[in-house]
């Protein structure tokens, strides 16, 4: 199941909170991130945004479903 089949799970009030995009960028680490000896290098930039989508990923289900924002 990928991140986008998750997404369609969501009620739509919910769903909205996401930002689709983020979840399009996370999607192949989910699956091929299982086996980083077969991943290319990865520039740092492009780590950082990764990083910066995941946290916002995990601040909405945070405020959504634990009552809690920001990084513990």
């Amino acid at each position: 199941m990928t991140l986008h089949d998750l997404y369609n799970c969501f009620p739509v009030e919910d769903a909205e909170a996401f930002q689709l995009a983020d979840l399009i960028a996370l999607n192949p680490w989910t699956i091929e991130g299982r086996y980083p000896a077969d991943l290319a290098d990865i520039a740092a930039v492009a780590v950082d945004e990764l990083v910066i989508a995941a946290r916002r990923v995990v601040d909405v289900v945070r405020s959504r479903y634990f009552g809690q924002v920001g990084r513990s």
